[in-house]
């Protein structure tokens, strides 16, 4: 019996100018049963990572960016 977690992310931007865009990014991860598939790297994110076996978990980020 292998466990299958789905994850689902949404990704936008929109560009307020030439050099001003707005980002916005959510996921979401649904666990089977009692897999145990993180949404982020936990090498790189480590505060964020730690999941308990069938517990689902979602994510989101906004930001700003400007160029200059």
């Amino acid at each position: 019996d292998s466990q299958k977690p789905t994850v689902y992310t949404l990704a936008a931007t929109y560009a307020f100018s030439k050099r001003t865009t707005a980002y916005g990014i959510y996921a979401t991860v649904k666990q089977d049963g009692n897999s145990r598939q993180d949404i982020v790297d936990s090498g790189k994110f480590a505060g964020f990572s730690g999941v308990t076996g069938g517990i689902d978990k979602s994510a989101y980020v906004v930001g700003l960016r400007h160029t200059f």
